[in-house]
């Protein structure tokens, strides 16, 4: 039934069937937001368990083994340290940590897998900072974001390099190398483990602040390099001096000088010969970004306990490596400074090798 127009419209009258139907579609209407409130409340505790979980995560971490992804060859100065390191925070952690080599690319191939990692602390992975801070610029997109993929526990220690040159090259001193590179420019090889290696960024430093040019001759690994050096097979590389040092005492190579800024074990720094020139590289402890903030904690405890025993400390420097430990904070600050340091080394590297 209808009224007369009601403000230009039509009425309904409402009967008593009609004004049951109209309450009841009121009534459904008016309960529509019940199941919105549901689900907000729904995700509320979820949120509230997830925080809750996290604490409860870290109280019982860890409770299997720790799987510690090196990106290097064995027997290099990485592999060393990580040897010790995984040793002594498995008795800090009363969990085994097993080291798996995961060489390749100038530690992209190793550095990858630990990217894609689930972050729950059970993954954890020796951040070279030539595969975070050098490769970005060298071979263009990789496979994981240095800053966003990764989340630092702390920095292990610094790595301390020499040149060294072939036993059979007639190069017996700095002076010696500089001088051959100007009179054949591009004509003395050079080794390293890589393009985008450490020793690929200590040399080209070098022949920067020396005024030279050699030719480069990348590894798959810094140990196939140095074999070769060994051999004659190349002539002149920067190597850890944990790896150059025994080979120069018994003669295998010919140590030319230390890449620090002081003498060290009886070799004078190469800045005597070339003003300005040092170079160090540096080993971190990485985990996959969005690993617990207490997981985290609780491994860069451990690192720092490892770190600070005699008797790892002794075997880091044996090794060649400087035991340096430093907060996840320091470390992702000096991760951030280096990239920005080697953009412009990085960029020229670029042009030369187009």
């Amino acid at each position: 039934m209808f009224s007369p127009t009601y403000h230009g419209r039509i009425k309904p009258v409402m009967t008593a069937r009609h004004t049951s139907h109209y309450n009841v579609g009121h009534h459904n209407q008016r309960r529509h937001p019940m199941p919105t409130l549901v689900h907000a409340c729904r995700a509320i505790l979820a949120l509230a368990l997830c925080s809750l979980a996290v604490p409860a995560l870290a109280a019982g971490y860890p409770d299997r083994p720790i799987t510690f992804i090196v990106p290097t060859t064995p027997g290099g100065a990485g592999d060393t340290v990580c040897r010790e390191l995984a040793e002594s925070m498995a008795k800090k952690l009363g969990q085994p940590i097993i080291v798996e080599n995961k060489p390749g690319a100038g530690g992209i191939i190793g550095s990858k897998l630990a990217a894609k990692a689930a972050p729950d602390g059970y993954t954890i992975v020796l951040g070279i900072d030539s595969a975070l801070a050098v490769s970005p610029y060298l071979l263009g997109a990789l496979p994981y974001h240095p800053k966003r993929d990764f989340a630092p526990i702390g920095q292990i220690g610094t790595v301390q390099f020499m040149l060294v040159a072939a036993p059979g090259s007639g190069i017996d001193s700095t002076a010696a190398l500089i001088a051959r590179a100007k009179a054949a420019p591009g004509r003395i090889p050079y080794a390293s483990g890589g393009t985008g290696s450490v020793h690929q960024l200590a040399m080209e430093i070098f022949e920067k602040d020396a005024g030279i040019k050699l030719e480069h001759i990348p590894y798959k690994a810094a140990p196939q390099g140095f074999a070769d050096l060994m051999g004659d097979h190349v002539s002149v590389m920067f190597i850890a001096v944990g790896t150059g040092l025994p080979a120069a005492a018994s003669g295998r190579v010919r140590a030319l000088g230390y890449a620090g800024t002081h003498a060290k074990d009886g070799m004078q720094p190469l800045s005597k010969t070339v003003p300005g020139f040092s170079f160090e590289s540096w080993f971190g402890l990485f985990a996959p970004r969005g690993t617990p903030a207490p997981v985290v904690a609780r491994l860069s405890s451990a690192l720092k306990a490892a770190l600070q025993d005699p008797a790892v400390a002794s075997k880091f420097i044996t090794a060649g490596v400087e035991p340096t430990w430093s907060s996840p904070a320091t470390l992702e600050h000096r991760l951030a400074r280096d990239i920005d340091t080697y953009h412009g080394l990085l960029a020229k590297l670029q042009a030369n090798a187009g």
